[in-house]
């Protein structure tokens, strides 16, 4: 939908459609590994899955966030006097997700358990939250 030259998606949508699961759609738990690398796209993905009763997020807070972030469209602005030349994003977008109390407006998602890889772990190739995964299946 166009309004005053700018661009909305919404319930009227043409590209809005309503899909119906799969009765054999997988509904045990999920559990999502996080990192400050997930942004962009990784995020609305991320926190599209965070939001689901049935997922737990394990690992770091990610760059980009929950309830929503910046990315699509760049724009380019040269500082006048160094012609240092930056990049960001101005499209500013809203994710439709629940409410959930650990989510905090204008941050990463943040995981249901904060686990941060030790220096030896990473050392010896060990994925710390990988394994926490394993031991929280176990338990």
């Amino acid at each position: 939908m166009e309004d005053n030259h700018r661009f909305y998606q919404n319930e009227s949508s043409n590209d809005h459609k309503i899909w119906t699961p799969n009765p054999n759609a997988f509904t045990g738990k999920i559990y999502l590994l996080v990192s400050p690398a997930v942004a962009s796209a990784g995020s609305l993905f991320a926190s599209m899955v965070a939001g689901n009763e049935n997922t737990i997020t394990v690992g770091e807070e990610t760059m980009g966030g929950y309830y929503g972030h910046n990315g699509h469209t760049p724009m380019e602005y040269k500082l006048p006097k160094s012609k240092i030349v930056m990049q960001f994003s101005v499209v500013n977008l809203k994710q439709d997700v629940p409410i959930k109390q650990n989510q905090i407006k204008n941050r990463g998602i943040i995981p249901d358990y904060h686990v941060v890889q030790t220096y030896q772990d990473y050392l010896s190739q060990t994925d710390t939250q990988l394994h926490f995964v394993y031991d929280l299946i176990k338990n």
